[in-house]
């Protein structure tokens, strides 16, 4: 569960942070916003307002727009999706050739342009969807879950956002699920689910599964799938008890996890060797600062298919890091990452590097809410 359950709490309190009718920092505005690259704040296509916070000089919004580099307007693209003629059949034929093993180098976005709207998620059975991970062994296929009160289902989608099936983890009792991973185990790719919320700071039934990623194609639904071939690994903190919303998995399969903490210091942690029915103790390997502002929150994370790259989004913003994959993520503690585009999203927690064509996928949580894919600046 997120701990801004409320997505009009969530959005008062942005408002409020900023300034809005305090006479200071920017107009309310309409949500539809955009963070810009380079963490500038616009007020339409005029020129940049500052936001009266020294101690922010990062987290921003942009209340009417993505603009570029320039202070230019962009407008979003309309989504493929909207285009009669675009079948899924089409949309997959048109994807890149097939994803290169992890580690190994491809090309990756220098730069990144603006958000563009690719679908949006169409059944009833998502409201919350707080996951999300891009397929490299179906392409054109997305995977995501919903938050605490769901099953323990996934629910495999098209880009586009229909529901192609779903998978239930049978015997699984979903507690908090928050984040959703891929990565490798073994010869296969897996995908991995964190039931990893923690909002009261006393649960004492944290626990990630693994499971062997389906065969889905993304032209053909399959309705629904029940999977009893899963595992669990319990596990606790080495010193206190946490909220985490955000799991990633190295090309190793080694998965890591970051700490949901005000004021943006949020804590790496790897877990060790995955054992089964092992008490398992996370590694703390360091804190990694994510911005200074009370929503500087880390609610979804990814890392990338060649190791060198993790993205976070927090309730304001996503970052980014860079870094050599021969090093690991670890090498990246201590440090802050690059402001990201991003389409602003009042409770936005689910964020996926796209395997294939480099870029990235968000949605937020909510009934049909629109997926937006940030691509290569061309």
């Amino acid at each position: 569960m997120s701990s801004f359950a409320s997505p009009v709490f969530l959005l008062v309190t942005v408002m409020a942070f900023i300034g809005c009718g305090g006479g200071q920092g920017l107009s309310a505005g309409p949500v539809d916003q955009v963070v810009d690259e380079d963490g500038t704040v616009h007020d339409g296509p005029g020129d940049p307002v500052e936001i009266d916070d020294p101690d922010e000089p990062e987290d921003s919004l942009t209340p009417d727009g993505p603009m570029d580099q320039e202070g230019e307007e962009m407008s979003l693209p309309d989504s493929p999706c909207d285009a009669p003629e675009d079948t899924a059949q089409e949309l997959v034929d048109g994807l890149p050739e097939d994803t290169p093993e992890d580690g190994q180098s491809t090309d990756l976005c220098e730069e990144y342009g603006a958000p563009s709207v690719v679908g949006r998620i169409e059944t009833d059975l998502i409201d919350e969807a707080s996951g999300l991970a891009a397929s490299r062994k179906n392409p054109g296929v997305l995977w995501t879950h919903n938050d605490s009160g769901g099953e323990a289902e996934l629910f495999a989608l098209t880009t586009c956002g229909t529901l192609l099936g779903v998978v239930e983890l049978a015997g699984v009792e979903a507690i908090d699920w928050e984040d959703l991973a891929i990565g490798a185990c073994g010869d296969e790719d897996c995908l991995f689910v964190g039931d990893i919320g923690n909002n009261s700071l006393e649960r004492t039934d944290l626990s990630l599964y693994r499971l062997v990623e389906p065969a889905v194609d993304p032209t053909t639904p399959f309705d629904r799938l029940q999977l009893s071939d899963w595992q669990r690994f319990g596990f606790t903190y080495p010193e206190g008890n946490f909220d985490s919303e955000a799991l990633v998995v190295d090309p190793a399969g080694t998965p890591y996890l970051l700490t949901k903490v005000s004021y943006g210091e949020s804590r790496l942690y790897r877990f060790p060797e995955l054992v089964e029915d092992e008490p398992l103790v996370l590694v703390d390997v360091g804190p990694i600062k994510v911005g200074a502002t009370t929503m500087s929150l880390a609610t979804a994370a990814d890392l990338d298919r060649t190791g060198s790259r993790l993205i976070v989004r927090t309730y304001l913003n996503a970052l980014e890091w860079r870094f050599d994959p021969q090093e690991a993520v670890e090498s990246i503690v201590g440090t802050s990452g690059i402001p990201v585009p991003i389409h602003f999203e009042v409770q936005g927690e689910a964020i996926s590097y796209d395997p294939r064509e480099g870029g990235y996928f968000q949605v937020s949580e909510g009934v049909h809410p629109t997926i937006y894919r940030v691509g290569c600046r061309r």
